[in-house]
């Protein structure tokens, strides 16, 4: 009788494992070599659902993609400023807040500045000079975004 009992709860807590990394986990194929080097095309990727995890500066996150100049249905970018932030890019070198971050490469990126809004983010590509990015579709918001890498 016990040993019922017990595979019952077994098989209770295995079918909810399975659904909650169903509904809150994507393995993600890479398509592009925006992400080099840190991600390369063909490298596969774990991300945990958007519900369940903080989205943060530096987060490599996947989201919808809503621009029909790609043929995707989802882009992976690294987030660089969240809402309520200040982005600047001028003479292809990013501040968020004023402040210095990073030169962005030597291709000349467009001169940005704007104020992110609620639930808003800007992304770019890891590889600057290669990468269509919020520099081209401008910010994301939250509704957008999937999950962020997990492994």
């Amino acid at each position: 009788m016990k040993s019922i009992k017990y595979k019952n709860i077994l098989l209770i807590i295995i079918v909810c494992l399975f659904i909650f990394i169903k509904y809150n986990f994507l393995y993600i194929t890479v398509f592009s070599s925006s992400m080099n080097p840190t991600l390369d095309v063909g490298d596969k990727i774990i991300t945990i659902d958007k519900h369940i995890c903080d989205i943060n500066i530096d987060d490599i996150i996947v989201f919808e993609n809503h621009d029909t100049n790609i043929n995707t249905n989802y882009l992976i970018k690294r987030v660089v400023a969240k809402e309520y932030d200040y982005v600047e890019i001028i003479n292809n070198k990013l501040f968020i807040n004023h402040k210095f971050i990073k030169d962005i490469g030597t291709i000349n990126s467009p001169k940005i500045s704007l104020l992110l809004k609620e639930n808003e983010f800007f992304v770019l590509g890891d590889n600057i000079n290669n990468s269509y990015d919020s520099r081209n579709y401008g910010p994301i918001s939250y509704e957008q975004i999937l999950g962020k890498k997990f492994f």
